[in-house]
């Protein structure tokens, strides 16, 4: 069996969502990157900075990211949001019912103010972790469990944070 063969045979897949499969190899080349898998669809995934490096995936599979400047803080317990596919939405924080959660420490608005863009994951992050989804923050999906956010983008019907 060929080394390549036996390399691909037991490197595990690290993540699967939306249909995609995610996988790293042992001994790979630079740049640093990943193999996404979507359907008959594959591409190789540069690391650093998102870039398609050989492949194509459908559009579905690529999914828009925030612009590394791309949150502020308009208003109390409101985000402004500018994706880097020039998409901008604001989306409200529904304070109150989070008593027990993650999101709970974003009630207080001083804390709601210091999220930002993490360069890494290219999504907004709190000081206590939280993260959000890309996808749904874009409004490609909706979240799997309750919304925290309403939609407040100027020009748009208000609906649920994936609307």
């Amino acid at each position: 069996m060929s080394h390549a063969r036996h390399s691909l045979r037991i490197v595990p897949r690290l993540s699967a969502f939306y249909g995609i499969s995610i996988y790293m190899y042992w001994d790979d080349h630079n740049p640093p990157h990943y193999h996404a898998v979507y359907g008959e669809h594959q591409a190789w995934i540069v690391i650093a900075n998102g870039t398609v490096l050989h492949g194509t995936l459908p559009t579905r599979g690529l999914r828009p990211h925030l612009a590394q400047a791309g949150v502020e803080v308009p208003r109390t317990h409101v985000i402004r949001l500018t994706f880097d596919d020039g998409v901008t939405r604001e989306l409200e924080f529904l304070v109150g019912s989070n008593q027990g959660t993650v999101f709970a420490a974003l009630d207080d608005p001083v804390f709601f103010a210091q999220v930002k863009v993490d360069p890494e994951s290219r999504t907004v992050i709190w000081p206590n972790g939280l993260d959000l989804d890309p996808a749904v923050l874009h409004g490609d999906f909706e979240p799997a469990g309750v919304s925290h956010l309403r939609d407040v983008t100027p020009g748009t019907s208000q609906g649920a944070a994936g609307s």
